[in-house]
């Protein structure tokens, strides 16, 4: 029985610690990849049928990481507020941290997960957005 492949990618800021990408190619048929974090590496396991480039199978792994920590952050923050917003995204904008729109949607840059956890969970990008949907200014 053959073992899997493995070889070592990179290095990337992972909620502030410097985490290594280690991608494996299994025997697998599988057409997709899996992305875990397993004994603090991020391990890209690649069927030997997958057609998706590891790159796209990271970048959505870590949008799915930063929605989840976003949203544990706000939990504390909204229940302070009263309020909580109608819709909590994930998103890739080039020049801001966040965004509140005027119908209470929350937007959050991904690459938030890629700072250290009290950039993420005191930022006043949550504080600010979290209240600005909670009492918007009128214009």
């Amino acid at each position: 029985m053959r073992r899997p492949s493995q070889r070592a990618a990179a290095e990337i800021l992972f909620r502030g610690e410097s985490t290594r990408i280690r991608i494996e190619t299994t025997l697998s048929r599988a057409t997709g990849n899996t992305v875990q974090l397993v004994d603090g590496a991020i391990v890209i396991s690649r069927g030997a049928g997958s057609q998706t480039p590891v790159a796209r199978s990271l970048e959505g792994w870590l949008r799915r990481e930063a929605r989840r920590r976003i949203e544990a952050h706000l939990e504390a923050v909204t229940i302070r507020l009263r309020q909580r917003p109608v819709r909590v995204y994930a998103m890739g904008q080039r020049t801001k941290w966040g965004n509140c729109s005027s119908r209470r949607n929350l937007s959050f840059n991904w690459r938030l997960i890629l700072a250290p956890d009290y950039v993420t969970g005191c930022s006043t990008v949550l504080m600010w957005d979290s209240g600005s949907a909670a009492h918007p200014m009128k214009a």
